[in-house]
Formats: structure tokens, sequence, C-alpha cells
């Protein structure tokens, strides 16, 4: 089961960090791939639906998500986020700024 809560939880803290953190896969990237739950249907039909800001956290993993789930639909639906994200970026900053 997707955890929707705990994702939304996770893209907060690593909006706040910085996005060269060393430590991003550890804290942010692997927390996030398993809140996606282990059921692949269920992540595909959440994956399916996510748009803007929280495409662009969730292409950060997909390195992660494809070795859990390596199917080509999951790497079909990673290709629409990776794009999406990309469109996102081109006019959205969402890290937040260091004072």
């Amino acid at each position: 089961m997707v955890d929707e809560k705990r994702i939304y939880e996770i893209i907060e803290k690593r909006r706040k960090a910085h996005p060269e953190d060393p430590r991003k896969e550890e804290l942010f990237w692997i927390p996030l791939r398993d809140a996606l739950g282990d059921d692949e249907q269920d992540a595909l039909s959440y994956l399916k639906n996510v748009d803007g800001e929280k495409t662009v956290f969730l292409s950060e993993i997909y390195e992660e998500v494809v070795e859990k789930f390596p199917s080509d639909e999951m790497e079909d639906v990673f290709r629409s986020i990776i794009n999406t994200a990309n469109e996102y970026l081109e006019s959205h900053d969402v890290f937040e700024p260091k004072i």
C-alpha cells in the first residue's frame, strides 16, 4: 500500500534540504521508494496520477524504483514522470531558498 502521507512528509523534508545533499539517497530516496509500498500495481496507480512538484522529487528515485519493480510499465511511467518534472522545473524552483 502506498503511504501518501509519508511521501508528502519525505518530499517536504527533501524540499528543505540542499539539492546536492550527500545523504539524499539515505535520507530521502530510499525512504521515498519504500513509501511506495511493495505492490507494484499500487505504486503504478499512484505514480500515474502525480503531477507538478511531486514529479520532480519522484524523478530522483527512478533507479531505486525500477530496481525494486523492474517492469516495462514502471519504466514507461517514470519516463512520463521525468518529462513532467523537466517541464515543471523550467518555470519553478522546488527547493526552498537558503538564507
